[in-house]
Parts: C-alpha cells; structure tokens; sequence
C-alpha cells in the first residue's frame, strides 16, 4: 500500500482514480530524469573542468602556443 503526499496531504495510491494514479506515474519517471539530467550536467561540468585546466596549462608552457 503506497502513499502520496500531495501539497501536505497524505494519500493512498489505492483511493486514486486511474487518471491520477498515472499522473503520480509520470511525475515520478520526470524526476527520474531530472536527477539522471543532473548527473549527466555534473559529469560534463567537470570534464570541462579538465579541459580547461589542460588548456591553460598547454598555453602557458612554452612552446605551447
């Protein structure tokens, strides 16, 4: 028996119609993705990062530039 709190009220999944047994569904795949999205920004982040730091490093050697 699953329960949702919606806007501080507690509800059982059960006691919902279809409707919004499906929409419960599809909020939580959206978040889902949301956090994977999130994940996915904080790897690129930090490999532009990493190559930003390389960059500097090769046109501040000599020769690198």
């Amino acid at each position: 028996m699953a329960n949702v709190n919606i806007d501080g009220t507690t509800y059982a999944m059960e006691s919902l119609d279809s409707k919004s047994q499906e929409l419960i569904k599809r909020i939580v795949f959206i978040d889902k993705q949301i956090q994977w999205l999130n994940s996915e920004l904080a790897v690129c982040d930090t490999a532009r990062i990493g190559y930003s730091r390389s960059l500097k490093s090769e046109v501040s050697e000599p020769g690198g530039a």
